[in-house]
């Protein structure tokens, strides 16, 4: 017996429109303004997430190659952070298209009033346990937030 049905994007994407919730265009209108806000905060907190931990092994042999300790804080060079910086957007560039793919059309209906709560709800995380010194990955709070509203 088979598990799946396979359907075309096209089916799948009617199918997600047509369950969804729709509100007025009035109120779509507002949250595309609101959403302004979380997309330019949910940037910087995932910027700074994902380099934070991309660049943490990198960190800790660094430390332990120009100082010859080891400790739980490290003061780094400029040039690690741009390269942190650089892997990131390397694999975003490489395969980050198809997870935006995934989850901006495949995984729920997205409308403003839905992008600005996940955005929101993925940001106060990342910037939550990131103050709390905990590694969080960015991409699994967005899809736990993309499937918390959908």
């Amino acid at each position: 017996s088979r598990f799946f049905v396979d359907v075309s994007e096209e089916e799948a994407d009617e199918s997600l429109r047509t369950c969804a919730t729709h509100h007025s265009e009035k109120v779509e209108e507002l949250y595309k303004i609101l959403q302004v806000s979380t997309c330019t905060l949910a940037s910087v907190a995932h910027g700074s997430n994902d380099i934070a931990n991309s660049i943490g092994p990198l960190a800790a042999v660094w430390m332990v190659y120009s100082t010859g300790e080891v400790s739980s804080k490290a003061t780094l060079p400029l040039w690690i952070l741009c390269y942190g910086a650089v892997a990131v957007d390397i694999g975003l560039l490489t395969y980050g298209h198809n997870i935006l793919r995934a989850l901006g059309t495949k995984f729920i209906f997205h409308s403003p009033s839905r992008g600005f709560c996940i955005q929101l709800a993925s940001m106060l995380t990342v910037l939550t346990f990131s103050k709390l010194g905990v590694p969080v990955s960015t991409t699994h709070c967005i899809c736990g937030a993309t499937a918390a509203v959908g």
